[in-house]
């Protein structure tokens, strides 16, 4: 189970490594791409083993995890201007976040919650 965390966070990193890299050294904001419908299901499945979700619970963070990325895709359509600060961005989509892991959360059991915190520290660590 951890050693499909740990590969699913390689490529996480491999993908966006030069990219955040690039960020850190200018000082730009640049956004990961948006995962697309495949890649959602995938993440999704991965959390499923990693913390035994139950059908309903996979069932509805799937949905989640749907939403978000739609709204981020439209995010990008609707509010991504060259006239904006670059900070702006980058805490609204904080926000985005932020909000979403809570409501994945609220889904899970206690132990569940802790097994996810783990996930998305390792996850925020290596990508």
């Amino acid at each position: 189970m951890h050693k499909l965390i740990s590969i699913a966070l390689l490529i996480i990193a491999a993908t966006f490594g030069n990219i955040s890299g690039y960020a850190r050294e200018t000082g730009h904001f640049i956004p990961r791409p948006v995962p697309d419908e495949k890649s959602v299901i995938e993440m999704v499945n991965i959390l499923e083993q990693q913390l035994d979700l139950t059908r309903e619970q996979k069932a509805k963070i799937l949905e989640l995890y749907q939403t978000h990325f739609a709204e981020v895709r439209q995010f990008f359509i609707d509010c991504f201007h060259p006239y904006i600060e670059e900070t702006v961005y980058f805490y609204m989509l904080e926000d985005m976040k932020l909000e979403f892991e809570n409501d994945v959360k609220r889904q899970l059991t206690s132990e569940q919650k802790q097994q996810y915190q783990q996930y998305l520290f390792l996850l925020n660590a290596y990508g």
